[in-house]
């Protein structure tokens, strides 16, 4: 009887050891600790225009294998400098509330991570004005509505080839929106294993 036991119980160990696995590096709740987002746009009268988004946004992401959650609410301003349109500018963006898509992520410690617009919710959004100015913050442009367009702004992920280790992860994102593209590279610290 007492063999009986303690082979189930070895069983047992064995049997949840794979699942533990399945859900490993990447999932849980990380810190958006710095970032480096690049847009480059092609504009009609020729050229090209360079947007250049930084910071230490402090954004916190909730990952798992089927959804995101992003919390804005409580964020840091990231900055920006645009040139090459004529007029060289800077300014910043905050981000607020929270948003929540759908996920699908390939591999573990090393893979990639697509983002799933469709079917997104919550009540995110991102104001922002330039440096210097005398014009007022406006309202958070809601995130849902680029979203919906195709527009994934500076600090989400899209589709995203990912390194995980203990915790550190490190996201870099190229995507194409009408005649931009993006470069980001995002870093992550873990808050806590989900």
């Amino acid at each position: 009887m007492k063999i009986v036991m303690c082979a189930a119980l070895v069983a047992g160990v064995l049997t949840a050891a794979p699942a533990e696995a399945a859900t490993g590096c990447y999932a849980g709740t990380w810190t958006l600790t710095a970032m480096k987002v690049v847009d480059r746009e092609t504009l009609p009268e020729g050229g090209v225009e360079t947007t250049v988004h930084k910071g230490k946004p402090l954004i916190k992401m909730v990952l798992s294998a089927t959804s995101v959650t992003y919390t804005f609410t409580g964020s840091k301003k990231t900055s920006f400098t645009r040139t090459g349109g004529g007029q060289d500018l800077r300014g910043w963006h905050q981000y607020s509330g929270v948003l929540t898509m759908g996920a699908k992520v390939v591999g573990d410690t090393k893979g990639r991570v697509a983002m799933i617009a469709k079917g997104a919710s919550g009540n995110a959004g991102k104001a922002g004005n330039f440096i210097p100015t005398t014009q007022p913050v406006g309202d958070p442009v809601p995130l849902l509505s680029g979203l919906e367009d195709g527009l994934y702004d500076a600090p989400l992920v899209k589709n995203a080839a990912f390194t995980c280790s203990g915790d550190s992860m490190r996201f870099v994102d190229k995507r194409t929106y009408r005649k931009i593209t993006t470069a980001a590279d995002l870093r992550f610290t873990r808050v806590s294993q989900r």
